[in-house]
This record gives C-alpha cells, sequence and structure tokens, in this order.
C-alpha cells in the first residue's frame, strides 16, 4: 500500500517524488485509518505538548474536540487520543497520546 502511495505521488507530482508531510487519523467501520497526504509542505507549528489544564476551558478535567483546537496537532489527532470515543480526552488519555 506504501509502495502505491509512493508512486502515486510520483506521478502526480510530475515524475518528482514527494514524502508525506501530514497524517491524520480518522475513524472508520474497519477501526482507525491513518491517512498520509502529500503535497507542498504545510508543517504544523510546534506548540510543544499539551497540557490539560491549559486546555480544558470549561475545568471538567477532559479535553473536547473544540477545546483542542487551541492545540493543533493534538487537534488533528483527536480521533485516535480518544481511545475509548466518547468525544473527550482525559488526562490519562492525553499521556498515552503524548507518550
Amino acid at each position: 500500500m506504501r509502495t502505491t502511495l509512493f508512486i502515486l505521488a510520483a506521478l502526480l507530482g510530475g515524475g518528482t517524488l514527494q514524502a508525506a508531510d501530514q497524517t491524520k487519523t480518522i475513524k472508520s467501520p474497519e477501526g482507525r485509518t491513518t491517512i498520509l497526504t502529500w503535497g507542498p509542505a504545510h508543517p504544523l507549528p510546534d506548540q510543544g505538548e499539551p497540557v490539560l489544564t491549559q486546555l480544558d476551558r470549561n475545568g471538567d478535567g477532559q479535553i473536547s474536540l473544540t477545546e483542542a483546537e487551541a492545540h493543533r496537532l493534538l487537534h488533528s489527532d483527536f480521533d485516535y487520543a480518544d481511545l475509548n470515543d466518547d468525544g473527550q480526552i482525559s488526562a490519562a488519555e492525553l499521556a498515552r497520546w503524548v507518550d
């Protein structure tokens, strides 16, 4: 599969092989799926590790998808970080995602 993606990238990129610059994990009927994208680099800013107390604006001890928007990398990987699929990232889930 990975070989196919790189060949496709080479064909679409005018013969120049372009490495994946971003990934995104989404839910699918088969489970979690990581999507590789390529093209012009649009790197996410280095915001350091997300801190629950800084992102948790409503003080419920968890991070919602809306609250995660303040940390772009966590937001883009929210479905993967939310292990129990409850729409919230707990302190334990955040610690696992950071490791």
